[in-house]
């Protein structure tokens, strides 16, 4: 009763509507509408079964971290040992024009958050060639999980831990008199500058750790990028530097990024170094993600 209840009130809403059952086209689907009718589901699937195999990866490698405590003390304890070493040590010495001695904090900081996660990017080195030497690289593709997702959690690991260690950075400089005019928004750049950072160099530590013949080599490049924090604006002003330091001070990726980073803390107007900083960063990052996965798929 109830469906010809319904029957009878639909014929009844077409008459009010002046409406006839002939009016209406049955449309027939067609072989597109079928293949995606089949596929879209599966893709959805695909995607989150690719970013769980991503996390619990990530997991993995994070629970290793912090039950090392070479780790812990290497990329958390020694930026936080540094930061307190320039400033209550050098720091007195350490002469910059319109900056006393407690505002130096406030310069050094983003200096040393740049070395916190450069520190961390060499981990990551070395955690992808211990996964090669002990062949967990050839246990993962035996899975079933996508076989990109291994280097992936890799990345996604080293990132969320070098932004924990920064956080601890901050929390300790905080403690010790940093300070910043930066308002929500340039906290929200800051903070992606800081990702972008971290990828920038995680993907870098990819190629370095897939090719190094041991672990002792896999974080080597790191004393590159440290080297060039050190002869940067990072703690101290470049215009002091002799001339040919100072051309290259100039010149090269970390005194933009630096700059930059500087100029939101201060809540400064942006200046061309912000293109350039984006510039560097995503020119190390492509060209570091073509070189890592093209090793990766070589393994």
């Amino acid at each position: 009763m109830e469906e010809i209840k319904t029957t009878l009130d639909i014929l009844k809403e077409l008459s009010l509507n002046q409406l006839e059952p002939q009016d209406f086209e049955t449309i027939r689907p067609t072989l597109d509408d079928v293949f995606i009718a089949l596929t879209k589901g599966r893709i959805r699937m695909m995607i989150k079964e690719y970013f769980e195999d991503i996390f619990a990866l990530a997991g993995r490698i994070i629970k290793h971290n912090i039950c090392s405590l070479d780790t812990m003390i290497t990329v958390v304890a020694m930026p936080i040992m540094l930061m307190l070493g320039m400033v209550y040590i050098f720091g007195g010495s350490v002469k910059i024009e319109g900056l006393s001695q407690q505002d130096y904090i406030d310069y050094i900081v983003l200096g040393i958050l740049l070395m916190t996660i450069a520190t961390g990017s060499a981990y990551t080195a070395l955690r992808i060639n211990l996964d090669k030497t002990a062949g967990m690289f050839e246990r993962f593709k035996s899975m079933p999980i996508a076989k990109s997702a291994v280097i992936g959690g890799h990345v996604v690991a080293s990132v969320i831990f070098m932004l924990i260690s920064c956080l601890a950075v901050l929390i300790v400089a905080w403690l010790i008199g940093f300070r910043t005019d930066a308002n929500f928004g340039e906290w929200s750049l800051i903070v992606l500058l800081l990702v972008l950072f971290a990828f920038m160099l995680t993907w870098l530590s990819v190629p370095f750790g897939l090719m190094a013949g041991s672990i002792e080599g896999a974080g080597a490049f790191s004393y590159i990028i440290l080297m060039l924090l050190f002869v940067s604006s990072a703690f101290v002003p470049v215009a002091g530097m002799a001339k040919i330091v100072r051309i290259f001070a100039e010149n090269q990726p970390m005194t933009p990024i630096i700059q930059s980073l500087r100029d939101l803390f201060t809540s400064a107007p942006l200046s061309n170094d912000i293109w350039l900083a984006l510039g560097w960063m995503f020119a190390i990052l492509i060209v570091s993600y073509i070189g890592g996965m093209f090793v990766y798929k070589k393994i």
